[in-house]
């Protein structure tokens, strides 16, 4: 009977031991694909001249470009007099496969050096560039406050510690010099008393803000008669205020 349960942990423990090995590689994979999304968030950048030389694959002559988002840039042809939106999106999947199959001393350098990596990962970058619009397709633009102000108020009652072991010695002192009568808890009372002098209420507040604005372009066109640009920066939003106030002035 002993020689069988002694089998039975046996098989049991080689089993699993079998099974962990099996689990190994998708764990190591797993923890190699943490490192290289990490990598793809903190250094995956477009310049200036790869949005102009894409846009020009696309004909696009950019000759003001206003990034804005992660993603994002709201794009001039001042010789043309048009302007349009584009975006890049990243095939994600396809990145991550290729450098799951670099060698650790290519991803440190990749974790290491962001310019390096934007090289690296711009062939899996596609530019998108949305209809072109003329400057004098701008009827009037408006800008959309939609920032949310979060407030927290936290209040924190507080006595003097001081008083209170004030009151306990005294009340101590009490107890031990009365001559007449005598006082249950004495140190307990004048701890008491001491608690009963001045309280101090502070008052903490915490205040998050989020920043959202919405551009919205009316233009004088039946197809896109408006165009919503949706920034969280107030640097992005003066910088593309600023661009439109030029076009219709300059239509």
């Amino acid at each position: 009977m002993e020689i069988i349960i002694f089998l039975g942990i046996a098989i049991f423990a080689g089993v699993m031991a079998v099974k962990g090995f099996k689990d190994m590689p998708k764990k190591f994979e797993n923890i190699r694909r943490g490192e290289i999304n990490s990598i793809i968030s903190n250094n995956l950048s477009c310049s200036d001249e790869d949005w102009e030389n894409s846009l020009k694959v696309k004909s696009f002559n950019a000759d003001k470009i206003v990034k804005y988002g992660d993603f994002a840039a709201f794009v001039i042809d001042n010789t043309q007099k048009e302007f349009a939106l584009a975006r890049y999106t990243v095939n994600s999947e396809s990145l991550i496969q290729s450098l799951l199959n670099v060698q650790r001393n290519e991803l440190d350098y990749y974790r290491a050096n962001g310019k390096a990596f934007s090289e690296y990962a711009k062939q899996y970058i596609n530019f998108n560039l949305s209809q072109r619009f003329k400057y004098n397709d701008i009827i009037k633009y408006e800008v959309v406050d939609k920032t949310e102000v979060n407030k927290e108020r936290t209040f924190v009652k507080e006595s003097n510690a001081l008083d209170v072991v004030s009151g306990a010695i005294a009340g101590n002192m009490m107890q031990d010099t009365m001559l007449f009568g005598h006082v249950e808890n004495a140190a307990l009372v004048g701890a008491m008393a001491g608690n009963a002098g001045k309280q101090v209420t502070h008052e903490k507040v915490k205040i998050t803000k989020n920043i959202l604005f919405d551009i919205v372009l009316t233009l004088n066109n039946i197809q896109n008669p408006n165009v919503v640009i949706t920034v969280d920066n107030e640097n992005e939003l003066r910088a593309i205020v600023s661009v439109l106030e030029y076009m219709i002035n300059n239509k």
